[in-house]
């Protein structure tokens, strides 16, 4: 097979030059296009699930350092993202939407 391949491309070496450089071009649009491309998609849908692992983690975050309590006077149902001044919100929400173990009675005298 090969010495006939040898053979073909001695005896008719133009065809045999035109046939191989759209093969040879083939190649290199492979290589140098094609593949690179595969390797950004891969790393792009690694850097998005990295994003959403991050987000999910700060989600988890916040969610953890919630705290619910009841005013005793008004029986109105709060919940705050910490307790201290500088940084902290603080949203009305229904009482009823809190598990009793997560819900903090406020000591108001």
């Amino acid at each position: 097979m090969f010495n006939k391949i040898i053979k073909t491309f001695i005896t008719y070496p133009v065809i045999m030059i035109s046939l191989s450089i759209p093969l040879v071009l083939s190649i290199l649009l492979v290589i140098f296009v094609i593949i690179p491309q595969e390797n950004s998609e891969r790393l792009h849908v690694k850097e998005q699930e990295s994003q959403k692992h991050y987000v999910r983690e700060q989600i988890d975050n916040k969610i953890n350092i919630l705290i619910y309590f009841q005013d005793p006077r008004t029986k109105l149902c709060f919940v705050t993202n910490g307790l201290t001044y500088n940084n902290a919100a603080l949203a009305a929400v229904p009482c009823d939407s809190i598990p009793k173990d997560m819900l903090y009675i406020a000591n108001v005298k």
